[in-house]
C-alpha cells in the first residue's frame, strides 16, 4: 500500500513540475536570455551541492514548505554567512503535512528533489518563513530559493543516454558541466570562490 502511495505521490509531483516548467516556455528565448543574465548577476549567493535530505512544515502563518539541506560542494558568490558544508533552503514546492496536501503554485516555482545536484541561486529567508525546530546545518544561514539549475539525475548519467543534457535551467541545457560552468562566467561574471577538497 505505501509503495503505491509514494508512486501515485511521485506521478502528481512529475505532473505539477511538468506544469510549471511548461510555464517558463511561454516567454520567448531573448526574455529567458535576459532573466537568466538577471539572475546570475545579482543573486547574493550562488552555490553547487546535493541535497541530502528533505521535509515539509507548515510556517506560524499557515504556509506549506519544503526544507532541504543541502550539502554545499562549490561557492560561485556569498559572503561571510555562507561556507561548504550543509545549508538549508527552503521552497514552495508543494508537499504534505499531516492530512493536509499542497500542489506545487500555479505559476511556476523551484521544486529540488532529493539525491539530485543543483546550481542553487538563494536569497535570505524571511524569518515569518522560518520555524524553530528546524534541522541543524553547518551554515546557519537558510535560504529562499527562486532559481536553480538541475544536473541531471546520476541514474541517468549511468545508462549513458548522450543526448540527455549534463544540467538544464529552464530551456537552456548544457551538455556538458564544462559548458554551464563556461555559460556561469560568461553571463554572471561567476568562478569559483571555493570548493570542497581544496
Amino acid at each position: 500500500m505505501r509503495t503505491t502511495q509514494r508512486i501515485i505521490a511521485a506521478a502528481i509531483l512529475v505532473f505539477f513540475y511538468s506544469a510549471t516548467f511548461s510555464q517558463r516556455l511561454h516567454v520567448s528565448p531573448s526574455e529567458q536570455m535576459a532573466h537568466e543574465k538577471s539572475m546570475l548577476k545579482n543573486t547574493p549567493f550562488v552555490f553547487e551541492g546535493n541535497v541530502t535530505q528533505q521535509g515539509c512544515y507548515l510556517t506560524k502563518k499557515g504556509e506549506l514548505l519544503t526544507w532541504s539541506v543541502i550539502n554545499i560542494t562549490k561557492i560561485f558568490r556569498g559572503d561571510s554567512r555562507i561556507k561548504l558544508g550543509s545549508i538549508k533552503v527552503i521552497t514552495d514546492q508543494g508537499g504534505n503535512v499531516g492530512n493536509r496536501w499542497d500542489s506545487p503554485p500555479s505559476e511556476g516555482g523551484v521544486i529540488i528533489s532529493k539525491g539530485i545536484t543543483y546550481i542553487i541561486m538563494g536569497i535570505s529567508a524571511d524569518s515569518s518563513k522560518l520555524i524553530n525546530n528546524m534541522v541543524v546545518t553547518d551554515n546557519s544561514l537558510v535560504l529562499m530559493v527562486p532559481e536553480c539549475i538541475q544536473f541531471t539525475d546520476p541514474k541517468i548519467q549511468k545508462k549513458n543516454l548522450k543526448d540527455f543534457p549534463a544540467a538544464q535551467w529552464g530551456r537552456t541545457s548544457f551538455k556538458t558541466l564544462d559548458e554551464l560552468y563556461a555559460y556561469l562566467k560568461e553571463n554572471g561574471g561567476l568562478t569559483v570562490q571555493e570548493k570542497a577538497g581544496q
